[in-house]
């Protein structure tokens, strides 16, 4: 792997992974266990798992929510404008830190927690964890975003 990390799950966890590893995916049916089908896989590709009701980030990753600009003015609106802040996001669930990286100057960054403002690294990356008609992990109406804890570049005070 890219990192070296904890690894976090356990049997019966339901995973959230990368949309292209699914291509590549190792199928095997087990003979002691007709009907089972097991998946193989990179850990490192994997962004999330759930046990039961906890929700387990895991590489490092976070899952954010959008954060809308600042106004302004109250008086003053701007129509055209999106009202999303592209390079901020708020840390509803937050990882683990990756404890080394195989690049050298790359690391987790300062301490962020649940509900703090970060500002990303790239503004221009933008990966949810899940498309509206394939949500299946959360049942809620908020659309959460992917982030590493590496692409971090600041954390709003």
């Amino acid at each position: 792997m890219p990192w070296d990390c904890d690894m976090e799950l356990q049997p019966g966890d339901t995973v959230v992974h990368t949309f292209m590893e699914r291509h590549d995916i190792v199928n095997i049916e087990v003979d002691d266990e007709p009907g089972e089908l097991y998946r193989l896989m990179p850990y490192d590709d994997i962004y999330v798992a759930r046990r039961g009701d906890k929700v387990i980030p895991l590489n490092g990753y976070c899952l954010c929510e959008e954060v809308e600009k600042e106004k302004f003015s109250s008086v003053l609106d701007l129509v055209h404008e999106d009202p999303v802040d592209k390079e901020a996001r708020k840390p509803a669930y937050v990882g683990k830190p990756n404890r080394k990286y195989r690049e050298s100057g790359t690391d987790d960054g300062s301490e962020i927690s649940p509900g703090d403002i970060i500002i990303k690294r790239r503004g221009d990356i933008h990966i949810r964890l899940e498309e509206d008609l394939h949500r299946r992990f959360f049942d809620s109406p908020v659309m959460y975003f992917i982030i590493q804890r590496r692409d971090i570049y600041a954390k709003k005070l």
